[in-house]
């Protein structure tokens, strides 16, 4: 069903000396529902292993940076992964985009800031007292697609868990969905 697939396109860029064009190639697509039930499959025994307390945890999921090659609708990856720690982690307190808002305002950010930086991103989490912050991204390697999601401690700035889940795989022509 259309509706569950995440449209891709390949970017590639060829300079004229009068303009830039934008061309797209090798359409493909992957599905969103297999993604959300590979996030309830396997990843919510991995963050439950996850040594936090069980109280004041506050958790700020940053928008999904893409560090490929492609035009992913993120909006609705980063969707799978709030509602997943929304609604399936139950040690985690996730801080809603309203709140978000309201600190972008008071702290004079344009609300259309996605804080791609991870620095900005800490700076923000800083600044909401949250304890955790989310940083996805998104990758390609050997013709796969990955998404990375990592959790930091916001106080320390370490990395306390990391998880890379394969998301496309571009190698397999005949089945394109993973």
């Amino acid at each position: 069903m259309l509706n569950n697939c995440s449209f891709l396109s390949n970017k590639f860029y060829s300079e004229n000396k009068i303009q830039k064009e934008l061309v797209f190639s090798k359409n493909t697509f992957f599905d969103l529902l297999i993604l959300e039930t590979n996030f309830n499959k396997n990843l919510l025994y991995e963050i439950n292993k996850i040594n936090v307390p069980f109280y004041n945890n506050l958790l700020l999921i940053n928008n999904v940076k893409n560090n490929t090659n492609y035009d992913i609708n993120n909006k609705k990856i980063e969707n799978i992964i709030f509602n997943f720690f929304n609604k399936k982690v139950t040690c985690f307190n996730v801080i809603s985009n309203r709140s978000i808002e309201t600190v972008k305002k008071k702290l004079k950010i344009s609300s259309k800031d996605i804080f791609i930086n991870r620095n900005k991103a800490l700076q923000l989490a800083t600044a909401i007292h949250v304890n955790y912050l989310i940083y996805p991204s998104i990758y390609e390697k050997y013709k796969k697609l990955y998404l990375q999601l990592q959790m930091i401690l916001v106080d320390s700035k370490e990395i306390i868990w990391e998880h890379d889940m394969l998301i496309n795989d571009f190698r397999n022509l005949n089945n394109t969905s993973l």
